[in-house]
């Protein structure tokens, strides 16, 4: 009789431990999951910027004197629309999500054939988790954009 009480008396006491540990245990998965997405979405739009400044690296470093307007356009038009959006996710106000990317001129080649050209294209990227936090120790909410840039420097060919 005294082993029959003992056992429910068991089975009542951890009856919500399962639940309490779901508990627990599922906001730092999400957290963990969705942090995961928002990085592989960061390597995404990191690698298109690189892809979009070497572009415009190649059109100036083979061109002489390009107008900043062809150039820029250039950069823009490297990158995907997907992939624009993948970055500001909606909050981009311009009409054209092209015009989300800022290319940067800083120097273009002359037709000397010696010299460097350096192009810079750069982004808002809005992270989904507050996993920014974790990297910049600065107070932040959900939502918070983070500018990337990439340089890409060329020798001038023309």
């Amino acid at each position: 009789m005294k082993k029959l009480l003992n056992s429910r008396f068991n089975k009542r006491s951890e009856k919500g431990a399962a639940a309490l540990e779901f508990a627990i245990i599922v906001p730092v998965l999400l957290l963990l999951v969705l942090g995961l997405m928002d990085i592989g979405r960061l390597l995404l739009v990191n690698m298109s910027l690189l892809s979009a400044a070497q572009q415009g690296a190649r059109v100036s470093a083979m061109t002489a004197n390009i107008p900043d307007s062809t150039l820029a356009s250039s950069v823009r038009g490297a990158v995907p629309n997907a992939i624009v959006q993948l970055s500001v996710l909606g909050n981009c106000t311009s009409a054209s999500l092209q015009s989300c990317v800022a290319p940067s001129i800083s120097t273009k080649c002359a037709g000397t054939n010696t010299g460097t050209t350096s192009v810079a294209a750069s982004i808002s990227f809005y992270w989904l988790t507050p996993i920014d936090l974790i990297w910049r120790f600065a107070d932040s909410t959900r939502g918070v954009s983070t500018d990337y840039s990439q340089t890409v420097t060329a020798q001038c060919l023309v």
